[in-house]
């Protein structure tokens, strides 16, 4: 109970930091969203050191998942999105706040006490993604569409395969696995994960990537 409480009171800290001083620093909403996804991500890998059990993580991420499913789709949910100046179209068509914590909840009882399995994925999704997004609207040149008609850049997927492929690194220089394995194991995981994300509409790349990288995972290190 300690470690949920724990955890509860360090997300409220950080995402009500950002929120606050959004307006004073000038930060845009797509940052503010990108900082909340990087601040959940990373709460999230320091579970394995917090919980032995997987009820403490699963309650966290239902209570994630009922809290996002409140500002995302009901009225009042949305007009505090929108007094935060966070709400616009595109940001309507995407869930993406709702299926991290689904990801992590299922990372975390598919790895079945293997925290490599657990970390890897989530450590990508959690950097990658946002590296992906960020770089991909400030320098995105070339863009591609994907089937489900999103625009996507290039700049942003290359960004996300480097940046999943470090974190994917050293989360395996942790767990002990060096060399030329480790560097081939976090490419293969981070081309399929931006592959993933790549295709991915409505916020969908928070739940399929990690699924990729974790599936690569499993069949790598058997």
């Amino acid at each position: 109970v300690r470690g949920v409480l724990e955890v509860l009171g360090l997300a409220v800290l950080a995402h009500g930091t950002i929120l606050l001083v959004r307006r004073p620093a000038g930060i845009s909403p797509e940052w503010v969203r990108k900082l909340v996804h990087m601040t959940t991500g990373t709460l999230a890998l320091f579970f394995p050191r917090l919980f032995w059990q997987a009820w403490p993580v699963l309650a966290l991420c239902a209570g994630t998942i009922v809290a996002m499913a409140f500002v995302r789709l009901t009225p009042a949910g949305r007009k505090l999105e929108s007094g935060y100046g966070l709400g616009s179209s595109r940001r309507m068509e995407s869930l993406g706040e709702i299926y991290l914590p689904v990801a992590i909840a299922l990372l975390w009882l598919g790895c079945k006490g293997d925290m490599v399995r657990y970390a890897v994925p989530l450590a990508a999704i959690t950097y990658g993604d946002a590296a992906a997004a960020l770089v991909g609207k400030a320098y995105g040149r070339n863009g591609y569409r994907n089937p489900g008609g999103d625009r996507k850049s290039w700049e942003g997927s290359i960004a996300f395969v480097f940046v999943a492929m470090i974190v994917s690194l050293v989360a395996l220089g942790e767990a002990g696995v060096a060399g030329w394995r480790a560097a081939w194991i976090s490419l293969a995981v981070a081309l399929s994960m931006a592959a993933a994300e790549g295709v991915s509409t409505r916020g969908m790349d928070n739940l399929i990537a990690p699924a990729a990288g974790f599936a690569i995972l499993t069949y790598l290190l058997r």
